[in-house]
């Protein structure tokens, strides 16, 4: 079994264990960096949660993953065999892997969530209690004298709806998605030459300069444009 992590330079074995997690048997499990890794990223937290976790900068972080990456892609493509690989780049290749599977799983429990309250048809409980005080024995204490339970079905969230659909099909539902401009009898829109809008503009600033320049002649106001 690995020994716990050592503080230092980051480390060349995902496999180095930074906790234990204590069973009610007595058993200890060992949790590795790149279990904690996953772990985080599957909570639904950042990628600076998950350096923050094992106590590494995040760009080491983004080297591990981009190792994986490379390497995963190098075993598709045929360019290397598993064999080929040092432990690192082969635990590099499974924490990319372990990655990109909890980063979908929690994308999945944030849109199952989100998707629930877009759509409505959800129930939730209410509660109400009514109670009758006796002041003349104790104020705080009172008898409940009636419970009423009431189903409450939540309607869908029309904002909601749009946030997902303009996410999820922007070209079709998106605010900008499906934008044309077209110019006269829908032909193709006309730009003006650049050059000519320019030179207009300097010319109007050079006319504007001359005339501030008169004024000051003729009031002595010492002001520039």
């Amino acid at each position: 079994m690995a020994e716990p992590l050592p503080p230092g330079r980051p480390p060349t074995d995902l496999g180095a264990v930074v906790a234990y997690v204590e069973h009610p048997d007595g058993k200890r499990e060992p949790v590795t960096l790149a279990d904690r890794i996953v772990e985080t990223i599957g909570s639904c937290l950042f990628l600076q949660d998950a350096a923050a976790a094992v106590g590494f900068p995040v760009e080491t972080l983004r080297l591990w993953r981009k190792t994986g990456a490379r390497v995963s892609r190098q075993l598709l493509n045929g360019e290397k065999r598993l064999s080929d690989l040092s432990k690192y780049e082969q635990q590099c290749g499974e924490l990319s892997i372990r990655w990109d599977r909890a980063e979908m799983e929690a994308r999945k429990s944030l849109l199952g969530v989100t998707w629930k309250v877009a759509t409505g048809g959800v129930t939730r409980t209410e509660v109400t209690t009514k109670v009758v005080h006796n002041e003349n024995v104790d104020p705080s204490a009172g008898r409940v004298i009636e419970t009423t339970t009431k189903e409450i079905e939540v309607l869908p969230n029309a904002s909601m709806l749009s946030w997902l659909l303009e996410r999820r099909w922007p070209d079709d539902f998106g605010r900008r998605g499906r934008l044309e401009l077209t110019g006269a009898e829908g032909g193709p829109v006309q730009v003006e030459d650049a050059s000519a809008a320019v030179e207009k503009l300097r010319s109007a600033i050079a006319d504007v300069r001359e005339a501030t320049a008169e004024n000051e002649a003729v009031t002595g106001n010492g002001a520039h444009v």
